[in-house]
């Protein structure tokens, strides 16, 4: 973690509460297959819920991170 900040300085733009998942590979292993197949179904099911989501005036979120050598992906609903 950056500097113990879980969100390496992303938090002010979080409007809402977040979710991590974890992810087979490290940072630069989760863009090579067998891993980005997994990344990119969890993203493509993070985006669907964000899309529910808008009808209340909200848009999603994401970032990556990297923590004791096992990459995540951290989503949120940030209000507009």
């Amino acid at each position: 973690m950056s500097g113990g900040d879980p969100y390496f300085g992303w938090r002010e733009l979080l409007g809402g509460p977040t979710e991590t998942h974890e992810l087979p590979g490290d940072h630069e292993g989760i863009f090579r297959e067998p891993n980005v197949r997994i990344l990119a179904e969890k993203l493509r099911v993070c985006l669907q819920n964000a899309q529910g989501s808008e009808a209340h005036s909200e848009v999603a979120t994401s970032d990556m991170t990297l923590s004791d050598g096992a990459a995540s992906v951290r989503s949120a609903a940030a209000s507009l």
